[in-house]
C-alpha cells in the first residue's frame, strides 16, 4: 500500500520499519539498496512535522554507508547535518551528538584530517565527561580515539594519560 505524505509518494510502512530494513541490508553488504531505502525513509521524515531527531539518525546511518564506501564528502556533509539538527533538538552538549562527533572524527581520522579529527573527538570526549558517569564506557572510547590520534603524531606524552584513564575505565567495566 503506498499513500501521499505532503507531495511525496511512499510506503506506508512506518519510518522505523524503513530504517530497519535499510540497517539489515547494509549489514549483510547489500550498500545499494540500503542506500536507497534509508534515502526512502529521508524523503518521508523531511516532509514530517517534528521528526528531526529520526532525520538526524537516518542522516548518521547514511553517513556510515557513504563512509564505508569512501565517498567522504557524502559522509561528511551527512554526518553535519545530523549533527546540526541534534544539536537544535537537544542542545550542543547532547551524548547523541558525541555519537556524531565521534563518528565525524572516524571519518576525519580515514581522510587523513587528524586536525579536524582530534577537534571532533575532543568534542565528544568532552560532552561524554560532562553528561555520562565517570565510569560510562563511552568515556574509555572517547579517550581510545584521541589517543590514537595524539599517538599518530608522536604527541606521545599527550597519549599517555588518555590511554592509563582508558584502560583503568576499561578495567572497572569488566569487574
Amino acid at each position: 500500500r503506498f499513500r501521499n505524505v505532503t507531495g511525496v509518494q511512499t510506503c506506508a510502512l512506518p519510518i522505523s520499519i524503513l530504517n530497519g530494513i535499510a540497517n539489515y541490508r547494509y549489514s549483510t553488504g547489500d550498500l545499494g539498496n540500503a542506500q536507497k531505502t534509508f534515502e526512502q525513509a529521508l524523503r518521508v521524515l523531511r516532509n514530517t512535522p517534528g521528526t528531526d531527531m529520526q532525520v538526524a539518525e537516518t542522516l548518521n546511518n547514511l553517513a556510515a554507508l557513504e563512509h564505508r564506501r569512501k565517498n567522504w564528502n557524502k559522509a561528511e556533509r551527512s554526518y553535519k547535518e545530523a549533527l546540526l539538527l541534534t544539536d537544535s533538538a537537544l542542545g550542543p552538549g547532547s551524548t547523541d551528538s558525541a555519537v556524531t562527533l565521534n563518528n565525524l572524527g572516524v571519518l576525519f581520522h580515514d581522510m587523513k584530517r587528524t586536525t579536524d579529527a582530534e577537534l571532533a573527538f575532543r568534542r565528544a570526549l568532552d560532552i561524554r565527561r560532562n553528561r555520562l558517569p565517570a565510569d560510562h564506557p563511552r568515556i574509555a572510547t572517547s579517550l581510545l580515539s584521541l589517543s590514537q590520534i595524539l599517538v599518530e603524531q608522536a604527541r606521545y606524552n599527550e597519549a599517555a594519560p588518555l590511554l592509563e584513564e582508558a584502560v583503568k575505565k576499561i578495567g572497572r567495566a569488566h569487574v
